[in-house]
């Protein structure tokens, strides 16, 4: 039966080596695998029903650092049997605190203090649940950790050089670019980037390309698009077109505004094409239509757009 079967779809092969009802815009994707019975059995008792499956003596607790401003540990996985000794030389590893200088505290999720703990004690004994959290008080003077200097890059001691010590030097950047402008008075890295990679046989780099200057630049592309559309952009994240339309503060031409299905974003919500920016930032982003692709799915239409994000710029919420 599965030779009629491949036969037969052979035999609606066009002479151009496509099927009669293949779009010539289709991207085709390797249908994903089904799990067995069996592993799909294991995945879903590994995942359980919120993804964090646990033992029962299991608890996942969150720890703070007294001085630790910037760093907070999350689901740190703890076992209620486990003496607060050992959970002091657990901890030890993930800030730096040694057990015998180590203050630990259990707060609830409201930052109550429940008890300080005791190194003889089980865990258990303090009755901790999921999303409580231990704080630990480092009492060493000494401790590197003390006053911020495993956060605060700026008290660490940089390396300085005087103007007349680095003129000094030879071969550094500074006489190679004064070197060059002697030869070419609109020399610049960039052209001198771009001239290496052509000597190379390589393409210059998308910056140094001609400024767009066509007001309908892509209009082709954005045509096809329409608000409400579902997309998936460069990085496998989809999300729904929001908008399709000209940007002023952008570069000329047609641009596309996707809104994540997730907080994935990086813009700032800078663009206001409409009198209100409702969007979160992480939401959303700006796209040039260019590389807007139809896949035809069964029952509907799904747009991936592959063209690389403009960043710094938000998208509203129209």
């Amino acid at each position: 039966c599965l030779d009629k079967e491949r036969n037969s779809a052979a035999g609606q092969v066009s002479a151009s080596g496509s099927f009669p009802c293949q779009d010539k815009n289709m991207s085709v994707q390797p249908p994903r695998r089904q799990l067995s019975r069996e592993e799909q059995t294991i995945r879903d008792y590994c995942m359980g029903e919120d993804g964090r499956r646990k033992a029962e003596s299991t608890v996942l607790l969150h720890v703070s650092h007294s001085n630790l401003k910037k760093t907070f540990f999350q689901e740190i996985r703890l076992d209620l049997h486990m003496r607060i000794g050992t959970v002091k030389q657990k901890l030890e590893f993930h800030c730096g605190t040694s057990a015998i200088s180590n203050r630990l505290f259990l707060y609830d999720e409201r930052g109550q203090v429940m008890s300080e703990c005791e190194d003889d004690k089980m865990l258990g004994y303090y009755s901790p649940y999921d999303g409580c959290r231990l704080h630990i008080v480092d009492d060493d003077p000494n401790s590197l950790s003390a006053g911020g200097w495993l956060e605060d890059v700026s008290l660490v001691t940089k390396y300085e050089i005087s103007e007349e010590a680095y003129n000094a030097r030879k071969n550094t950047y500074r006489k190679f670019k004064e070197e060059k402008l002697k030869e070419d008075p609109e020399w610049s890295l960039k052209k001198e980037i771009d001239a290496r990679k052509a000597k190379a046989g390589m393409e210059p780099s998308s910056d140094s390309k001609s400024k767009i200057e066509d007001d309908e630049y892509m209009a082709t592309e954005a045509s096809a698009i329409k608000v409400g559309d579902r997309c998936e952009v460069a990085g496998g994240r989809r999300g729904c077109v929001k908008y399709v339309g000209k940007i002023p503060e952008l570069p000329k031409g047609w641009w596309v505004g996707v809104q994540y299905d997730e907080p994935v974003g990086k813009n700032d919500g800078s663009v206001k094409v409409l009198s209100t920016n409702l969007l979160s930032p992480s939401e959303n982003m700006m796209l040039s239509p260019a590389g807007c692709e139809l896949l035809r799915m069964p029952g509907q239409v799904r747009r991936v757009c592959k063209a690389r994000p403009c960043a710094g710029w938000g998208l509203p919420r129209v």
